[in-house]
């Protein structure tokens, strides 16, 4: 019974060591024990004589960690875990369970605060956060910043070596994690809602989704850069010669450039791209297709089909499923304007693309019937008051700090119950819908998906104005592939999806045949998620990894195909060889069609985009009164960024 009281048994300890970290399920708790443990293994070993294993042994031990200068919360898990341990001795029958008892009665260390005084106030913290300007990117950049300071105190070195790595879910909840600060003290911080929410602005406006989270604005769209810069400059009689798409700066600056040559009048040399021949360069500064240089126009027959999901501002807006079922349970007619709110991870991460959270939606509702306009006799914020109060608690202060210097900021003051830039346009288009084809707005993989037009959202959403199975099989193959990766704009790998960019020009055709071939294909890849409970991310991982021959996988890459060889005969494109393996891409190697069957695809779309484009302004211009139905900005698309 008393075996470790004496001399202990290097075997006890261990096994006993093993069932205490075998009883909890963190990882991030298990190694902080483990640790504790060998600690006290081994100061146990030096002391002479050799105590037992009592509470006045444990109790000595606390004082030798007080010596050592650790602090409260580094000695307490330490005490912690030896009483753990001392609790498996006594259940293994090798500790008598009156001492035992005594060693779980060994206290901690208190915790004690210091006044510095040098605290904010809430209001002072709100004004700090709405100080920067969140119509760029670098405001947006500049906020997440800060409420990662404010709200997960972190230290300015933590923070600039945060990682998407670190930024996890625990038990619903968003984490950091493995975060290593002062004198290498690894801990876990939890993220509340808000503070996830500005991360989530920053890294979609950024076009980011792995390495540091917080880097050096891009400056510049490579999208907006192409048609504002260089599609102008070719067709002013101007040609690139030589360029270098994507290199990284030569200085300490964490920044992405793009290099280029350019000449007036028409080359006669060679072309090169990254050093390598081409016939010619094109404004997206790729290989020149279609026999010009001049990028896409946008096209009237896409109009209305693909937008950009709504802006939140304010992260109060924004509830855990916790507190939207406690607002639920408190008065059922809070249904009406609590919504599921569907973002980019959402979208990549979860095997059925289900919500992680709600949103409080008050749609154009005046606030009150006092302050509505004669003869209103729709709803008002005031008709839902516990979410009203959550409003105005959490949001109002807030949008008091915008100083009404422009329009936005006297509306978002004016009107703080509503959660900001609604999209008219996209919930117009999508009424007669019950469901739509989303995807993340930014992502380095294409992974398009169905979702129900009774959601809300997120900006970081592209949603598109679809239910059929044959414009998912047309979005989820090749030919759209290879439209977006050349005409978005992107950093690094990342590709930020611009509907003006990406889908406005992108000539479609028609889609009847193309629904049994989507339909098989969505419900196997949906069948894939669900088998595995993983989502699009990881699934698309297995699916572009060569090592990678499981029945399922293989499956879904065979009926990808199938689906791809539909699609280039829904263009008339039978004679069109598609290649498909592995292949080497910018965003690495890739399951997908050839380089020469991409530059061909990019060859045909261009010029079939030019042959609608001719079309659509001829029929324009025969009836002139009639404005093109074409648009640069789709309607509803915001004007904040």
């Amino acid at each position: 019974m008393n075996d470790l009281i004496v001399v202990p048994q290097t075997s006890h300890w261990q096994k006993l060591k093993a069932l205490v970290l075998n009883s909890v399920s963190s990882p991030i708790t298990r190694r902080v024990y483990n640790l504790g443990l060998d600690e006290f293994f081994a100061w146990l070993s030096v002391q002479e004589p050799r105590p037992g294993f009592t509470k006045a042994t444990v109790s000595a031990w606390r004082v030798a960690l007080e010596a050592r200068g650790l602090g409260a919360v580094s000695i307490n898990v330490r005490i912690t875990a030896v009483r753990k341990l001392a609790v498996e001795a006594s259940d293994n029958g090798l500790l008598a369970p009156e001492l035992a008892n005594g060693i779980t009665r060994v206290k901690g260390v208190a915790s004690k605060g210091v006044r510095l005084g040098n605290w904010l106030s809430v209001r002072q913290a709100q004004t700090l956060l709405n100080a920067p300007d969140v119509a760029t990117t670098k405001g947006l950049r500049d906020r997440a910043i800060l409420a990662v300071l404010l709200g997960c105190g972190l230290r300015r070195s933590e923070v600039a070596a945060l990682t998407f790595g670190h930024i996890q879910q625990r038990d619903g909840r968003w984490c950091i994690v493995d975060l290593v600060g002062k004198h290498g003290r690894v801990r876990t911080i939890p993220m509340p809602t808000w503070v996830k929410v500005a991360i989530d602005a920053w890294t979609a406006a950024a076009g980011v989704c792995d390495g540091p989270v917080f880097r050096s604005v891009h400056r510049g769209d490579q999208g907006d850069s192409r048609e504002v810069g260089l599609d102008q400059l070719l067709r002013s009689d101007c040609s690139i010669f030589r360029a270098i798409p994507s290199s990284r700066w030569p200085g300490a600056a964490n920044l992405e450039i793009a290099q280029l040559w350019i000449t007036r009048g028409k080359w006669g040399g060679r072309f090169f791209i990254n050093g390598s021949a081409v016939n010619g360069i094109s404004s997206s500064l790729a290989p020149q297709t279609g026999g010009t240089s001049s990028g896409p126009d946008e096209l009237a027959e896409n109009s209305n089909k693909a937008f950009q999901g709504a802006l939140v501002v304010g992260m109060g807006f924004i509830l855990e499923p916790q507190e939207a079922e406690r607002l639920l349970h408190a008065d059922s007619r809070n249904q009406d304007v609590l919504l599921r709110y569907l973002n980019g991870e959402d979208i990549n991460s979860s095997p059925i693309q289900s919500p992680s959270r709600w949103v409080i939606n008050f749609f154009g509702f005046p606030v009150d019937r006092q302050t509505a306009a004669a003869g209103y006799q729709g709803s008002v914020a005031a008709d839902y008051p516990e979410c009203l109060a959550m409003v105005r608690e959490r949001v109002l202060a807030e949008r008091l700090t915008y100083e009404p210097k422009n329009p936005w900021n006297r509306k978002l003051r004016s009107e703080w119950w509503l959660f900001g830039q609604w999209r008219w346009a996209l919930y117009d288009a999508i009424a007669p819908l019950n469901r739509v084809l989303v995807r993340s707005r930014v992502a380095n993989i294409n992974s398009i998906a169905f979702a129900p037009t009774t959601y809300v959202f997120s900006d970081a959403v592209v949603v598109f104005a679809f239910e059929d199975m044959g414009h998912f099989a047309l979005l989820q193959s090749f030919a759209h592939t290879t439209q977006l990766e050349q005409y978005s704009s992107s950093l690094r790998k990342d590709v930020r999806y611009t509907p003006s960019s990406c889908f406005s020009t992108f000539p479609r055709p028609q889609v009847s045949s193309l629904e049994s071939v989507g339909q098989l294909y969505y419900e196997t890849r949906q069948n894939l998620m669900l088998s595995r409970q993983q989502g699009l991310t990881r699934v698309y991982n297995y699916f572009h990894n060569q090592l990678e021959r499981s029945a399922d996988v293989e499956q879904l890459r065979q009926l990808h195909v199938k689906m791809d060889h539909a699609v280039a005969a829904a263009y008339g494109w039978t004679d069109l060889d598609l290649g498909h393996n592995f292949h080497q891409t910018k965003q690495g190697i890739r399951y997908t069609i050839s380089e020469t069957a991409r530059r061909e695809a990019l060859d045909r779309l261009l010029a079939l985009n030019h042959e609608r484009y001719a079309a659509e302004q001829a029929a324009a211009a025969k009836q002139p009164s009639r404005k093109p139905s074409a648009r640069k900005r789709p309607p509803g698309e915001p004007t904040l960024f």
